[in-house]
């Protein structure tokens, strides 16, 4: 079926998927080009033992570089859905046993060091499970990209419109993440609180 004729409710499944095969096509080409820094990042969870990290960290970066391939080529798309969920349930509960614990540990999202994890960190991994339901519920069942980009100059509009809902979702996404910053913002009490903080440390 062309994309053109899809109705709004596929058109939105298939943006998420595009937004979710970009986001693990990045979360495992990051972890690509550091694998020992992202196995330390696993071992620093110490949920298992130290000596299964490296097949674990490897495991994790087979799983999103094959979630990748599966979401953006648009072949293997259920069972990916389904990996998918597997792989977030396990890595937010290894987040929340740690938070529990008081440990602020590098997140490793996106293989990165730098970020700590936080409720976020959960809220993120939240998201994008509800995303993945949503996929799961909306696009229909055994088309590919290529099947329903097929049908002429009509289809490639479609497409780029899928394109711009796609940066849609990815923009409300951030901002909810957002809202903590953005209610600092606008809260007078929040701002007043900060800005004597603020001062002194520039003093």
């Amino acid at each position: 079926m062309p994309l053109a004729e899809l109705s709004l409710a596929s058109q939105i499944a298939y943006a998420l998927q595009l937004v979710l095969g970009v986001m693990f096509l990045v979360s495992a080409s990051s972890k690509l080009r550091r694998p020992r820094l992202f196995q330390r990042i696993v071992t620093n969870y110490r949920l298992l033992p130290r000596e299964a990290s490296p097949f674990i960290a490897g495991l994790v970066i087979a799983a999103e570089a094959f979630l990748a391939a599966a979401l953006l080529s648009g072949e293997l798309v259920e069972p990916a859905v389904a990996l998918a969920a597997v792989v977030l349930t396990a890595f937010s509960a290894a987040i929340a046993v740690n938070i529990r614990r008081g440990r602020a540990i590098p997140c490793g999202c996106f293989g990165a060091a730098e970020t700590p994890i936080s409720w976020r960190s959960l809220a993120r991994n939240a998201f994008i499970l509800v995303a993945l339901i949503v996929l799961a519920a909306l696009r229909p069942a055994g088309t590919g990209w290529r099947a329903v980009t097929s049908g002429g100059p009509s289809s490639v509009e479609a497409f780029i419109s899928v394109l711009a809902l796609a940066l849609g979702l990815v923009l409300a996404a951030t901002w909810l993440l957002s809202l903590p910053e953005l209610k600092a913002i606008v809260d007078p009490q929040r701002r007043l609180a900060v800005e004597p903080s603020i001062s002194r440390v520039a003093a």
